[in-house]
Parts: structure tokens; C-alpha cells; sequence
């Protein structure tokens, strides 16, 4: 298949899927972008592809009052499991494109009797595609410039009254510019610092993500890290405050992450890639500590 059939059918999904649901559905809940980094163009190449699969789970047990006053409203554990298809393919050695199509299976501890808030939900849940470009490389420093845009699809309509909800119900657009560099020129250190606006077209509030990452290689096919990752609404309600109306999506939700990944081929030279991540929540608004963790195996031809 060409390149421009390639292009051409991942642009047929996305207009399908946009033009499936209303212009105000989709949305995605927040994972420590450290732990998502999307394989860069620079390890791509032109004319090649990454298929494989991923697997991302959250959990949270409570959630918290506006102000953090009175007693957190338990939730009896909700368990957020997201199982997803993934795709990249190198248009050129300096750019990528990518296609990440989910399925969710959410599930709350209280009964659904206590409320629909604690309803399950399975099902599709929100489809990304994206464009990656090398900005600038230096290979002989380890120095990186990689700018990414997103676009978070719904593949079907939520409601967002759940806490279970796949998404926050809010078509996004994801810009991010990501800085990777060795600490020196010999050194098997490194160290990356990134950033980006989503800009939200539902009840959400637009959001600032921002995450740096320090690590090392321990060979050339294993490497570990820990990161710290950071959202901030631009806008949004308190829980129980004024202006909450059931509508979870509306939320202001403030939360910084801090975790560990390790990235590994299997073998010398194997085309199999892997990524194992954890992280738990240092700083949150609207909810309590939530657990990540998750895997991405994925082969490359």
C-alpha cells in the first residue's frame, strides 16, 4: 500500500468517526504523559510501521469535596482498564503518523443501585490520531526536538454523569513540543522536558500538560526512567460546589503524577518493543490518589 493510501484511509477513520457522534462528544481521562510518550520519528524511518497493543489501567477509591472540606465521597474503587490497537507509520524519516483505537471495561465497587454514577461502562472508548515531526536532531549529542499533534475522537457518545465514563465528553485537539537530550556526549544518561495546550470542545475545560523525565540505559535494549507529569484546567467546578451539576466532565481537575517506566527490546536485534509504566498521583483537585500502570508491546517492521 502507498504512502497515500495510507494517509488517506487513516483520514476516512477520522472523519467517519467525527461524523458518527454529536460535534460536543469524546474527551479522554488524563495519564501521565511520561509514561505515553509515542515512538519518535527519529526511531522510525521512512516507510516504516509499528502495530501492537496496549494496555493502561487507573484506579481511584475516592473522590474529593470541593475545597478538600468534609469527608471524601467514598466510591468503593473504580477501576478504569482500556485495552487499545496502536499504529505508526513513517511518512518520511523526519515524520509519523499514528492511529490508537481503545476498548474500555470501567468498573465501580458501589452497586449501581447507590446511584448511576457508578455504573459500569464497557465499550469503544475514545480513538486518537496523530502526526509526529522531527524538528531538530543532533544524533552525535543525543539532543531531540519532536512536536506532536493529536486529535481524541469519540467512537461513541458517554455519559459523563458516571464515573465510570470513558471520556469527559469533549472532542480534543493535543499540541506538544518534547525535548530529549543525553546529560553528555558519552554519557548513557539522559533527560527529556515536554509540554502542550489540549484545547476541548465539550464541557471540559482546555488544559495545560506538562511532564519532564530523567533516565539511563542500562543496555542498549533496556533503559529505565522516572518522570513526573502535570495537568492543569484552564477553567471547570469545584465537586459540590456551586455550579456542579452531576456532570463529572466539568470538573476542574488539577494533578501532578510521579512515576517509573522501563522501555526494552527483546533481544539484540529484535523488532519486539516493549514499555512498562507506574505512577501514582502527588497532587490532585476533584480526585483522590489515583494509580497508573500499564504495557505497550509493539512490533516493528
Amino acid at each position: 500500500m502507498s504512502h497515500k493510501a495510507i494517509l488517506s484511509l487513516l483520514v476516512i477513520l477520522v472523519v467517519a468517526a467525527v461524523s458518527s457522534v454529536p460535534a460536543t462528544a469524546s474527551g479522554t481521562y488524563f495519564r501521565p504523559s511520561g509514561a505515553q510518550q509515542i515512538t519518535g520519528p527519529d526511531a522510525l524511518g521512512k516507510g516504516r510501521y509499528l502495530v501492537g497493543l496496549q494496555v493502561d489501567m487507573t484506579d481511584f477509591d475516592k473522590v474529593r469535596m470541593v475545597g478538600g472540606l468534609g469527608r471524601p465521597w467514598g466510591t468503593g474503587g473504580v477501576h478504569h482498564k482500556t485495552f487499545s490497537l496502536y499504529g505508526e507509520y513513517g511518512l518520511t524519516d523526519l515524520s509519523s503518523i499514528y492511529l490508537r483505537v481503545p476498548y474500555v471495561h470501567n468498573t465501580a465497587g458501589v452497586p449501581a443501585a447507590a446511584g448511576a454514577a457508578f455504573d459500569d461502562d464497557t465499550g469503544l472508548g475514545d480513538s486518537q490520531i496523530g502526526y509526529n515531526h522531527l524538528l531538530m536532531e543532533n544524533r552525535e549529542r543525543g539532543t531531540s526536538l519532536t512536536s506532536t499533534v493529536e486529535l481524541t475522537v469519540p467512537l461513541r457518545s458517554y455519559d459523563t454523569t458516571k464515573l465510570t465514563a470513558p471520556g469527559d465528553n469533549s472532542t480534543d485537539l493535543y499540541l506538544r513540543l518534547q525535548w530529549r537530550n543525553r546529560v553528555t556526549e558519552q554519557s548513557k544518561l539522559f533527560y527529556s522536558v515536554g509540554g502542550g495546550y489540549k484545547a476541548r470542545l465539550g464541557t471540559a475545560a482546555d488544559q495545560w500538560i506538562y511532564d519532564a523525565e530523567v533516565g539511563g540505559a542500562i543496555t542498549p535494549q533496556l533503559s529505565v526512567s522516572t518522570y513526573i507529569a502535570s495537568l492543569n484546567d484552564t477553567g471547570g467546578v469545584g465537586l459540590g460546589g456551586p455550579g456542579f451539576t452531576g456532570d463529572f466532565a466539568r470538573l476542574k481537575k488539577t494533578l501532578a503524577a510521579w512515576g517509573f517506566r522501563t522501555n526494552f527490546a527483546l533481544g539484540r536485534d529484535s523488532n519486539i518493543l516493549g514499555e512498562l509504566y507506574w505512577a501514582h498521583a502527588i497532587r490532585y483537585q476533584s480526585q483522590a490518589p489515583i494509580d497508573y500502570y500499564g504495557l505497550k508491546v509493539t512490533g516493528r517492521y
